[in-house]
């Protein structure tokens, strides 16, 4: 109904696409939503990435060329 779950709602985030700024596309959101199941199941490694990483990216991000931005 918001385009966002819970968690993305109360944060005030949202994803963007790097190409254009707009909202994910569905392949890119689906892309995004895999690799984050598999970034979960190796012990979280991309979260870690992203702890150490400048940009803050995780892997599931990299992947699908998004950012997480803030929504206001």
């Amino acid at each position: 109904m918001y385009g966002a779950t819970l968690g993305r709602i109360a944060m005030k985030i949202r994803v963007i696409s790097t190409e254009d700024l707009e909202k994910p596309s569905f392949l890119l959101s689906l892309s995004r939503a895999s690799f984050r199941i598999i970034s979960e199941s190796i012990f979280y490694l991309g979260f870690v990435w992203a702890a150490l990483n400048p940009k803050r990216e995780t892997w599931h991000d990299r992947v699908a060329n998004t950012l997480v931005v803030n929504a206001n």
